[in-house]
């Protein structure tokens, strides 16, 4: 596992290991003894290393009324971290086309380099997972949370997991103040085709046990409705957003 990869594990599930993740069910603030310590080595690994970069993008502020961005919002201000650079949403909610029941698509940006001790760390993961819980006002079948992305990600940017389109469509809901966001894509790590093979085969793996209640149905709709997307991407590269067609 790569330092990085180590990192985001934590302050998605506050957790490493799924021997953790299953004790924390059982005892409530459960946390390994040696957690937090690994991974600010992890950090401390990351952050030395210098970055560069070949693009720039500059998404816009959010605009919108949503209640629970709102409140989102209100949230980040309050407990203020000097690790989390943006905090943006895309899909219906940043084009404010959002219903009572659509996604609650979010992405964080996080600077590693400025968590500086278990506290911070501590507090980073508490707001994320917070943040997550208010969600589900928004989208009762919520399943995938924060996308979190590093400071080190942006070196070599998963274009091919995470099209840039979606950062640079996206609106920015905290902070208060629009900041360009710097990115480097290395074409030749970019595997286009793979993404298309790997949505399709958890399709069709889907497919062969129907759901069998609303919450898998909506994560079998949803990857339905990005095979379009993750096709045009292997076949000319630049993806096809959604009003694009």
């Amino acid at each position: 596992m790569k330092a990085e990869d180590f990192l985001r594990i934590y302050l998605e599930k506050g957790s490493v290991k799924k021997a953790d993740r299953l004790l924390g069910l059982f005892i409530k603030n459960y946390t390994s003894r040696d957690i937090e310590k690994q991974v600010l080595e992890t950090i401390s690994t990351t952050s030395r290393i210098n970055h560069l970069f070949n693009a720039t993008i500059q998404p816009e502020m959010y605009k919108g009324n949503n209640p629970v961005v709102k409140d989102i919002v209100s949230r980040f201000s309050t407990v203020k971290s000097e690790a989390i650079v943006l905090v943006l949403v895309h899909g219906s909610l940043s084009t404010s086309e959002e219903i009572n029941y659509s996604d609650f698509d979010g992405i964080i940006l996080i600077d590693e380099s400025k968590i500086t001790g278990v506290g911070e760390l501590k507090q980073l993961r508490k707001l994320i997972a917070g943040t997550e819980q208010l969600m589900f006002r928004q989208d009762a079948l919520q399943h995938h949370g924060w996308k979190l992305f590093l400071r080190s990600d942006f070196s070599d940017y998963p274009d091919a997991e995470f099209p840039l389109e979606l950062l640079s469509t996206g609106k920015i809901i905290y902070p208060a103040y629009a900041s360009p966001i710097k990115v480097n894509i290395v074409d030749t790590h970019q595997h286009y085709k793979n993404s298309f093979d790997s949505i399709l085969q958890s399709i069709k793996k889907k497919c062969r046990k129907p759901p069998s209640d609303l919450f898998k149905f909506k994560i079998l709709c949803g990857e339905i409705m990005l095979l379009p997307f993750y096709f045009s991407r292997q076949c000319i590269i630049k993806p096809i957003l959604k009003g694009k067609f």
